[in-house]
């Protein structure tokens, strides 16, 4: 029991039936933020079963579907640093899911799967549609399909205003490159 409770007196947050951080949880950003969380525990979970971390995931799936696509292409698709990304593709490499061929120039490999990386790419399809079943339990297939497009409208205007703003100039900073 609180301090508070013990005194009996009660919190704001009681008499406004806001929680322990108050207002803060009414706002969108907060709100999308402790709920991304929470998914990206069951995500991590969830692949982690099929020996993958969301990095490595994204990264097959995007070769998957830019088959010859190089590093710089790859770190710019998944929003990390070159270096972050080599060392992925390096990572990747090593478990034998990923081949680097010749690319367009001396300084560029073309990226491929293996039959391996093509084999874990489904099992990874078949373990997110697990993490989204999970994630979306509470809610009508009518209202997931609502979720989504009232998501995409969120970073649809998002992404608009970082591209106008000086703040995306110091996003890359801020990002980090855990695989």
């Amino acid at each position: 029991m609180d301090r508070l409770a013990e005194a009996g007196q009660t919190s704001p947050e009681a008499d406004t039936g806001l929680g322990p951080v108050g207002v803060i949880e009414t706002r969108l950003g907060y709100v999308l933020h402790r709920t991304d969380l929470l998914a990206m525990e069951v995500v991590r979970g969830v692949l982690g079963e099929v020996g993958l971390t969301p990095s490595r995931a994204t990264a097959i799936a995007f070769i998957r579907g830019n088959p010859g696509t190089d590093q710089s292409t790859l770190a710019r698709a998944l929003g990390i640093k070159r270096a972050s990304a080599m060392e992925l593709v390096n990572m990747l490499e090593a478990l034998g899911v990923v081949r680097r061929k010749p690319g367009r120039d001396r300084r560029s490999n073309a990226l491929h799967l293996t039959a391996k990386g093509t084999q874990l790419h489904a099992r990874f399809i078949e373990a997110s549609a697990e993490a989204d079943r999970i994630i979306a339990g509470g809610l009508t297939s009518q209202e997931v399909k609502q979720f989504r497009a009232l998501l995409r409208r969120v970073r649809a205007s998002l992404d608009h205003y970082l591209s106008t703003t000086e703040i995306s100039e110091n996003q890359g900073e801020n990002q980090n490159g855990k695989h």
